[in-house]
């Protein structure tokens, strides 16, 4: 009988290890997809915060382009009404704003003045003279954009602009040449006792 209550009461208390064992490996079961869950919702958070940074850096650099192009055509737009750029430069200027999606009236007041400018803008090649001719008397001043010298042609006291170009490169001498023109059409169209007066050939 003794035997019996002994075999009875090993079996309940086997019986309740093994409920216990069975609750405790339910339990990290439950925390271990806990646990997962978190770190998935973690991991999404993580690509959505990147995505949402990327959005808008990529957002913030489109404004960039835009706002530089929507810059860069107003300029062209004042050179234009001035009459300082030709109708070639307008057009790039139109250009690039459209592909930096440059709001329509903006290109639509800019277009408004293509036919108002001449396709190109010459200068007389009279102005050009043999460097030989000319004596240098002395530097006046200089920037990035060249030095000018004081000098003696004849009898004549004039300015001489030396522009420096480092390379033989086509694209630079073109850039040069750019700068070179506006700089002629400014001056053009400047009126002031110190600056010389330049005039541009009729054709």
């Amino acid at each position: 009988m003794a035997e019996k209550a002994v075999a009875e009461k090993a079996a309940a208390e086997q019986m309740a290890a093994d409920k216990k064992a069975a609750a405790e490996e339910v339990a990290a079961q439950k925390a271990a997809k806990k646990e997962a869950a978190a770190k998935a919702a973690a991991a999404a958070k993580a690509v959505a915060e990147q995505a949402g940074a990327q959005a808008a850096e990529e957002e913030a650099h489109a404004d960039a382009v835009t706002q530089a192009a929507t810059d860069t055509l107003a300029s062209a737009v004042q050179q234009a009404r001035l009459k300082l750029i030709s109708r070639e430069d307008l057009q790039r200027a139109i250009a690039d704003a459209r592909s930096a999606a440059v709001s329509a009236d903006s290109i639509s007041a800019a277009e408004a003045l293509l036919s108002k400018l001449p396709a190109v803008v010459s200068f007389s090649q009279d102005w050009l003279v043999k460097s030989v001719a000319i004596t240098r008397a002395e530097e006046i001043g200089g920037g990035s954009f060249g030095t000018v010298y004081k000098v003696r042609l004849g009898d004549e006291l004039l300015a001489e602009k030396h522009f420096p170009v480092k390379t033989e490169a086509a694209e630079e001498r073109e850039v040069l040449e750019r700068r070179l023109r506006r700089e002629f059409r400014a001056l053009h169209h400047a009126q002031h006792r110190s600056l010389c007066t330049l005039h541009p050939s009729p054709n």
